[in-house]
């Protein structure tokens, strides 16, 4: 195997991964390496705030010639999504929390807060979503992915869908072990193991250090490193995630990767680079914290407040429409066994209607076995009326904005305009 090296030499247990490095610390640089199997792209960059993505090819684990088969039925998929575009899919999530120290013991309330956000952001349903300048916004689109704690565990017991692992390991999810394998993964190494791979999304959540916030691993990984891995003060709204990355969009960022998107700026720069979306402009490189609109590279103007890009969390607010082509290609070709997957159930088998998660944080969402309107009251533990809703669906699966009403336990009552009625004990977290 050979390698060629510009300005600098990574470390040598990086040389199969695409990383950005800290900006903190690093003049802008660009590090190309050529491998047998994959050309990995290193960036050094620097700006006032530093982001570390680190996009894993996996050239040490696929072929080129696996990884262009995977392009060719993702590019040839087009006609089957057409008929999928209007559905709705859950994909069950196990969050695994790996702590050194307590403050990285996140709280319930903070990983309940990144999923909101990933179900505001890939349905788009996110605040910020009208702010996206007028030549974008029309390409917004809804993904049609919607994401739930795990309620069953592998062994089918009942779970909360988070776990928690102390471990002795400075900064986990930057570190390697025996094997050149990172140690997050593995509980031999300090880590926990992910949950079936094929039944769950799996998210790490630790500290990677170094300004890391980061990593994802494609679709032709190991199914034991296959999910993200998140830094604890990048996830989520609330507890210890840290601005300018505190609305949860680093996670949303690598979960793309999770469907098989690349970097709005192709990897590449001096406009080489190609992320395989036809309807997102080409850049020569990344933005970074909050950039003023128009931004122009490669001769257009570029959408750096796409969720693939680096701008800061509050700057980013779209998916394309054909990035979501390539994200559901991606579901239905191959993480399809995620569809069948029995472990987040929404409702019992005998509900036309329940909410969920529960515990929920600042979003309740609805499964609606009809299409009707329906009216929705919150009453306290006192039976005082806090709230009351009134939802038109268009389609199966609706959500409120809870995030008025104090954490507590309440008692929602779901009336229909059939008038049927319907009970449920919610408790809210923040």
């Amino acid at each position: 195997m050979t390698f060629f090296f510009v300005l600098a030499a990574p470390e040598p247990n990086l040389l199969s991964t695409f990383v950005e490095y800290d900006r903190k610390k690093m003049r802008r640089k660009r590090i190309y390496i050529a491998a047998s199997y994959l050309m990995c792209h290193l960036f050094l960059l620097t700006t006032a705030s530093s982001q570390w993505c680190a996009y894993e090819w996996l050239a040490n684990k696929t072929s080129e010639v696996e990884q262009n088969k995977l392009e060719v039925k993702l590019q040839s998929f087009d006609n089957q999504l057409i008929a999928e575009e209007r559905k709705i899919y859950t994909i069950p999530v196990v969050v695994h929390i790996v702590f050194e120290n307590e403050r990285e013991n996140i709280s319930d309330a903070q990983i309940l807060s990144q999923i909101d956000v990933l179900n505001t952001d890939f349905r788009k349903l996110n605040f910020n979503v009208q702010a996206a300048p007028i030549e974008f916004r029309s390409l917004a689109a809804d993904v049609g992915i919607e994401f739930c704690l795990a309620n069953i565990d592998p062994q089918g017991k009942p779970t909360k869908g988070i776990t928690r692992t102390p471990t002795d390991i400075l900064n986990i999810g930057s570190n390697f072990g025996a094997g050149n394998r990172r140690r997050i993964y593995y509980s031999s190494l300090g880590g926990i193991e992910a949950w079936s791979a094929d039944k769950y999304l799996n998210i790490w959540v630790c500290s990677l250090g170094d300004g890391t916030l980061g990593y994802s691993v494609g679709t032709l990984a190991a199914i034991e490193e296959d999910g993200v891995v998140v830094d604890y003060q990048a996830f989520g709204t609330t507890g210890v995630a840290k601005k300018p990355y505190n609305l949860g969009r680093t996670t949303t960022h690598e979960v793309g990767h999770y469907f098989n998107l690349k970097h709005t700026w192709g990897d590449r720069t001096n406009c080489t680079g190609d992320d395989l979306v036809a309807d997102t402009p080409p850049q020569t490189a990344p933005y970074f914290g909050c950039p003023s609109y128009p931004q122009s590279s490669c001769g257009v103007s570029n959408m750096f407040m796409n969720y693939m890009d680096y701008s800061d969390d509050a700057c980013r607010s779209l998916f394309s429409e054909g990035q979501k082509k390539r994200m559901l290609g991606t579901l239905l070709l191959m993480r399809n066994s995620l569809l069948t997957s029995d472990k987040c159930h929404k409702c019992n088998n005998n509900s036309k209607i329940c909410a969920y998660p529960n515990p929920a944080n600042n979003f309740l969402y609805f499964n609606i076995a009809e299409q009707q309107i329906f009216d929705i009251e919150f009453f306290d533990v006192t039976g005082k009326k806090v709230e009351n809703y009134r939802l038109a669906p268009p389609e199966t699966g609706r959500n409120i904005s809870i995030a008025n009403i104090p954490s507590g336990t309440y008692i929602i009552k779901i009336r229909t305009s059939t008038g049927e009625n319907f009970i449920e004990k919610i408790l809210l977290l923040r």
